[in-house]
């Protein structure tokens, strides 16, 4: 069994002992004293590695070669991280390294685990077995922002077409990062096929920890919405109408978090009965009105395809268990540094 254990005292230097000049000389006698103290210093700058578990009430222990049970210690044994506190004592469940701070997560077998969900999805633990506390913090409100969304007027389950089997037109949302900073931020529209509403855009805002409203309506609005991305600028747009002579185009400008009204189109009717053709306060005619509104509906861009999941709490559950993709993982764990600096330089010397 293989078994190394991390004492910073046991770290020695062993250059200067290998480059002992007394090794050079040609006696036979200085050439064997000088393999012995080499062999002697050895020893001691590295000490046994075998050692036994020994369980006692219940609780496990890890005695060294000595018979001193390893204490205040890390342990790596197969391959695998073990904690020994007071006494001696293996580690389970959340523990806090005195060492460096940091709050690590050890299984109910003491070994430390890493990228994974702990204690039915509460916490996630990242490289290195650290729990990722802003990640978690991330997924708790999402989810919350994301059930306060679920339609109080349908009821909460899955509803099925009894013919086919396929769900019925339900709202659905999908996470989406929609200002390209890594985060992944809340759209909601009204069905999965051919959505014609938004219900909801919410934008994270990494150093405020919430999420910022964009837009919201109802899904019986009046008025259609749709979101669309112009890849050849890399701008998402918002066009709201109301399907005949009303067009407002919005254009969304990720450093103040809002959607900036662009363009305005309606048309009214004369005391003669007469339709007449606005372009923001001006009046035109309707032909320049009608090529006007088809080259922004043009230049808006195309629907940003995204992955859409039902709108409905045991789905939206599941989603915030999805293990992260590396991108999105390596993105908290700079998060959780930059918050553990933060909270160090806030913390009042005692």
């Amino acid at each position: 069994m293989d078994a190394r254990i991390l004492k910073k005292e046991y770290v020695y230097s062993l250059r200067a002992a290998a480059g002992s000049t007394a090794l050079f000389f040609p006696c036979p006698h200085v050439i064997l004293f000088s393999l012995l103290f080499f062999l002697l210093l050895s020893l001691k700058a590295f000490p046994s590695q075998a050692g036994d578990w020994v369980q006692e009430k219940g609780k496990w222990y890890f005695y060294e070669a000595s018979g001193v049970p390893l204490e205040n210690e890390w342990l790596e044994w197969n391959g695998k991280w073990y904690y020994f506190g007071n006494g001696g004592q293996m580690k389970t469940g959340f523990f806090t390294d005195p060492g460096d701070g940091r709050r690590y997560y050890l299984g109910p077998d003491g070994v430390l685990v890493y990228n994974t969900f702990v204690e039915d999805g509460k916490y996630y633990i990242g490289d290195w077995g650290i729990e990722l506390t802003r990640f978690d913090d991330y997924r708790k409100k999402t989810e919350k922002a994301l059930k306060a969304l679920v339609i109080k007027n349908r009821p909460n389950r899955l509803e099925t077409d009894t013919m086919t089997g396929v769900f019925m037109d339900l709202p659905v949302f999908a996470l989406y990062d929609l200002n390209e900073d890594g985060f992944r931020d809340i759209l909601a529209f009204n069905r999965a096929d051919n959505p014609d509403r938004v219900l909801s855009v919410q934008i994270w805002q990494p150093e405020e920890s919430e999420y910022a409203a964009l837009t919201e309506s109802d899904p019986d609005d009046f008025r259609y919405s749709f979101l669309r991305r112009n890849n050849d600028t890399g701008f998402i747009w918002l066009h709201i109408t109301d399907g005949n002579y009303l067009h407002d185009f919005f254009y969304f400008d990720m450093w103040v978090y809002r959607f900036v009204h662009q363009e305005h189109y309606d048309a009214d009717v004369d005391e003669y009965g007469e339709v007449i053709y606005y372009y923001g306060e001006n009046d035109v005619q309707p032909y320049q009105w009608g090529d006007s509104v088809n080259t922004m509906e043009e230049f808006i861009g195309q629907p940003i395809p995204m992955q859409l999941a039902f709108l409905h709490e045991s789905i939206i559950s599941d989603v915030m268990l999805e293990t992260p993709s590396q991108e999105e993982l390596h993105l908290w764990e700079s998060v959780e540094e930059s918050y553990e600096e933060a909270t160090k330089k806030e913390t009042p010397r005692q």
